[in-house]
């Protein structure tokens, strides 16, 4: 068999079309790969990130609005008196002038932000959102969207109130025992449950019209981070409650009244 050598003009066109299969390849993984990442979800509310320390929280949040106004609530020392420790950052517009900003609860402020931050490790693993507009309201339908795109595919459900839930195990996988019992500005998150990840919930109340409401919320907690912090806080309770029985034993040991 003869074997002819292969023209410039072939070996040309044959190296275009290789290049052109490898560029389709490596196009298709980058458009594949990218909503697989997606799926993992934001970790964040308004830019509040899960695992912030507070200055960093309030940095967010004083770049995202200058007139917000402030309120810090601390945790409890050993002491039962207030630590310099941070539990609560909360951040919000007054709905007047009125309004001072501290922990009760108003319904009507524009908006208003709550930090819940571990008693350990001192970083946020709960955050509370409200957004309230009595004038134009807000498109639940838009919103959906946006929560979609930034969490990941949720659980959307109408009734009383307009749901969008996304509730993940430990691994990342929906899972929708993995909720939390409702908090706001006022209540402390709960319902952390051990082999779960991440919640986020959103709700609309109050309707204008169709798919138009008044008031929208939003709620993102770690369950994993509430349970280490749960977990590290009975540990320290015992420990306190242990030395504090040896005192007593060693008190009482010292105490010697004779026969």
């Amino acid at each position: 068999m003869t074997h002819k050598p292969l023209s410039m003009f072939f070996l040309r066109g044959l190296l275009r079309r290789c290049l052109a299969v490898l560029l389709t390849a490596l196009l298709g993984g980058v458009v594949l790969s990218t909503p697989a990442a997606a799926q993992q979800g934001g970790r964040d509310v308004v830019g509040v990130t899960l695992g912030m320390t507070p200055d960093e929280a309030e940095a967010v949040l004083k770049a995202r609005n200058p007139d917000y106004k402030f309120v810090k609530v601390f945790w409890r020392g050993a002491d039962g008196k207030a630590s310099n420790a941070i539990g609560k950052l909360g951040a919000a517009l007054p709905d007047g002038p009125t309004d001072r900003i501290n922990t009760s609860r108003r319904y009507s402020r524009p908006e208003a932000v709550m930090v819940y931050f571990s008693a350990t490790e001192g970083r946020v693993y709960a955050v509370y959102r409200q957004v309230f507009n009595k004038q134009v309201g807000v498109s639940a339908s838009e919103l959906e969207a946006q929560l979609t795109k930034k969490y990941g595919s949720g659980e959307l459900s109408q009734g009383s109130y307009r749901f969008y839930r996304r509730m993940l195990d430990a691994k990342g996988q929906p899972n929708a025992q993995c909720s939390h019992r409702g908090f706001e500005w006022e209540s402390a998150p709960g319902g952390q449950s051990r082999g779960c990840g991440l919640s986020v919930e959103a709700r609309f109340s109050e309707p204008m019209g169709p798919d138009t409401y008044k008031t929208f919320e939003t709620w993102m907690m770690d369950h994993q981070a509430a349970e280490r912090d749960s977990l590290a806080l009975q540990a320290r309770q015992q420990a306190l409650a242990a030395e504090a029985a040896s005192k007593m034993q060693g008190a009482a040991r010292a105490n010697k009244p004779g026969l």
